[in-house]
């Protein structure tokens, strides 16, 4: 029996240090989740940060994006306005000729106008 006794002994003392065993581990793995909750903490924050940095990309993407259009729609204006401003000073170019023509031919007709003009008052002189 003594050596039942002995083994039992034996057994107990080895269930003994690993119990410690399982303690102490237990233990260093409460430190360690108590020294993760900070650091989970401030991972949930750089997560938070890092989503609003992400959703302002987008929105400045976005705003980039809308501004390019705005410059290439712009840039088409000026070409049609420029175009409208060529055609209205062909325009303008061609009613000016025709003004000085028309008043060149207004001249004219009254030079014309005048010996008859002259020949009616002599006319009318000679009536009275």
């Amino acid at each position: 029996m003594s050596a039942r006794l002995c083994c039992l002994r034996s057994n107990s003392i080895n269930i003994i240090v690993n119990f410690q065993g399982i303690t102490q581990t237990a233990e260093h793995h409460h430190q360690l989740i108590k020294r993760m909750e900070p650091l989970a903490e401030e991972n949930q924050k750089l997560k938070e940060a890092m989503k609003l940095l992400e959703k302002n990309t987008q929105r400045s993407q976005r705003e980039r994006d809308l501004a390019e259009s705005n410059a290439l729609d712009l840039e088409h204006q000026k070409g049609v306005l420029s175009e409208q401003l060529v055609t209205a000073k062909e325009q303008l170019r061609n009613k000016s000729e025709q003004l000085a023509t028309a008043s060149t031919q207004l001249k004219d007709a009254s030079e014309q106008l005048e010996p008859l003009q002259k020949v009616s008052e002599q006319k009318k002189g000679m009536c009275e």
